[in-house]
């Protein structure tokens, strides 16, 4: 059984800077996979690594676009196939439990979640009073 070949140091480059340009072209993670003839998961590498190679590698601004956009497409993905009238209830069920953590994961990505320690401070106490209080203090 032949195995794969792993890519050079210069050819891993090149990908990363390909994927990379495609990326801020607006093309989806999955395309640019799909074009290359790369799982999913190494363009997703690659594109971190060209920002890398280009010293955006800690641009937090940069990195949140990249995963919000990642989560737009797997968003719009979900949706596709929940129009799809051949599913099952449980196929159906999968896929809603899907679109709800992609809801849970873009909170988290755009920090807008509340911990539910402030939420219960702000009705026991009221919003004048909670309002002081450091959020997520013990």
């Amino acid at each position: 059984m032949a195995s794969k070949r792993r890519a050079t140091a210069a050819e891993r480059a090149d990908e990363a800077l390909r994927a990379l340009e495609q990326r801020r072209r607006g093309v989806p993670v999955a395309d640019i996979a799909r074009d290359m003839g790369l799982p999913l998961r190494t363009v997703q590498r690659r594109v971190a690594l060209g920002l890398e190679l280009l010293g955006e590698g800690l641009d937090p601004e940069e990195l949140r676009r990249a995963e919000e956009d990642r989560l737009d497409d797997l968003l719009r993905r979900a949706h596709g196939l929940l129009d799809r009238e051949d599913l099952t209830v449980t196929e159906q069920v999968s896929i809603l439990r899907l679109i709800r953590d992609i809801g849970k994961d873009r909170v988290h990505l755009f920090g807008v979640a509340v911990p539910s320690k402030t939420v219960i401070e702000w009705e026991m106490r009221g919003a004048d009073d909670a309002g002081q209080q450091t959020v997520g203090a013990p």
